[in-house]
C-alpha cells in the first residue's frame, strides 16, 4: 500500500496547496492576519482549506483544537481525489481517529507537501497544519 501512496501525484497536490498558501500570505496585511492554518481531513475529495486567523494560538503544538475560531479569510486549495479514494478504502470507522497504517502514511505524506510550500514562501506569521482537529506547527 505504501508504494501505491508514493505513486500519488503529490507534486500536483503541492501546487494546489501553494496557490492557496500564497494567496493567504498576500492577504495577511489586509486582514491583519496573525496565523495561517492549512485544514485538512477526510472531507469530500480530500479538500483542504487555508485559513488566515486573527489570533495566534498560545498553545504548544501538537494540540487538539476544540471550538475553532472562525477564520478572517479562507482560501480553497483544490481536491486530491486519489488520496480520498485510498482514505475511504482504508479508514476504520469504528475508531474516532483513523488508525490504519495506510491512512496514517497518507497523512504523513500530505504534511511534507504543505511544508514544501512553506519552505519556498516563508510566512511572517506562524503556519500550522491541522488534520481534523489536531494542530501541528509547521513554521514559527
Amino acid at each position: 500500500m505504501t508504494d501505491e501512496i508514493d505513486r500519488l501525484p503529490f507534486d500536483q497536490y503541492e501546487r494546489l496547496l501553494e496557490a492557496g498558501y500564497r494567496n493567504a500570505i498576500a492577504s495577511l496585511a489586509e486582514n491583519d492576519g496573525k496565523a495561517i492554518i492549512l485544514r485538512s481531513g477526510p472531507f469530500a475529495n480530500w479538500r483542504s482549506r487555508i485559513h488566515v486567523m486573527r489570533v495566534r494560538s498560545a498553545q504548544r503544538t501538537p494540540y487538539r483544537q476544540r471550538n475553532a475560531v472562525r477564520p478572517i479569510a479562507e482560501f480553497e486549495t483544490g481536491d486530491f481525489p486519489e488520496a480520498a479514494e485510498i482514505e475511504q478504502e482504508q479508514r476504520s470507522w469504528e475508531a474516532p481517529f483513523c488508525t490504519r497504517g495506510a491512512v496514517l502514511y497518507l497523512i504523513a505524506r500530505t504534511i511534507p507537501a504543505f511544508a514544501q510550500c512553506v519552505a519556498k514562501h516563508p510566512s511572517p506569521v506562524p503556519v500550522y497544519f491541522c488534520w481534523e482537529n489536531t494542530v501541528f506547527l509547521i513554521q514559527n
